[in-house]
């Protein structure tokens, strides 16, 4: 089934074919760069829901493993999840109620309830985890050396750029051309 056409890209390569001139090719490429990764992060999601499990489920999941045995409390999970805490909570009832994660107080602090990996938990995580490299590994598969690189470069290009246009003070494209 073909995704069905986002208005905001059309919208944007018809502003760009009308009015980037010389760099219209830049912005229909990233526009193309933009809507390819929003498949590549669909078709995740949906290998995620395949192993029942939702995208913020499996970051929890994933930050739980990495510090496995080791419980966490959920503030700990959200700074490493780079999640909002009311959303951990909330995450962490539907994981405890399906049995891959247990929660209990802190030995050291009573008001503390601490989060870890059940072993119905590690055993979902590995799954999941094998599901995702085996989709990523088969997505990947027409990709030759070199555009493997190629690839890797453009990413690490564009990471940079777009650190430095959000950080505050910098100057903007726009503001830039204007003058």
């Amino acid at each position: 089934m073909t995704a069905a056409p986002d208005p905001l890209q059309h919208a944007l390569r018809q502003c760009a074919r009308q009015s980037a001139g010389k760099d219209e090719p830049r912005c229909r490429a990233l526009l193309s760069f933009m809507a390819t990764s929003n498949r590549l992060q669909t078709l995740l999601r949906q290998t995620l829901s395949q192993q029942k499990l939702t995208e913020t489920g499996f970051k929890l999941l994933s930050v739980l493993s990495a510090h496995d045995p080791r419980p966490l409390a959920p503030t700990q999970l959200a700074a490493d999840a780079a999640m909002w805490p009311p959303t951990v909570t909330d995450v962490l009832t539907r994981l405890e109620l399906s049995g891959l994660i247990a929660r209990e107080r802190s030995h050291e602090d009573r008001r503390q309830v601490l989060a870890q990996l059940t072993p119905a938990g590690r055993k979902k995580y590995t799954a999941a985890i094998s599901r995702i490299l085996s989709t990523m590994i088969d997505l990947a598969a027409p990709l030759e050396g070199a555009d493997i690189s190629a690839l890797r470069t453009t990413c690490d290009t564009l990471d940079s750029r777009i650190a430095t246009l959000t950080t505050p003070g910098s100057p903007r494209p726009l503001a830039a051309s204007a003058n």
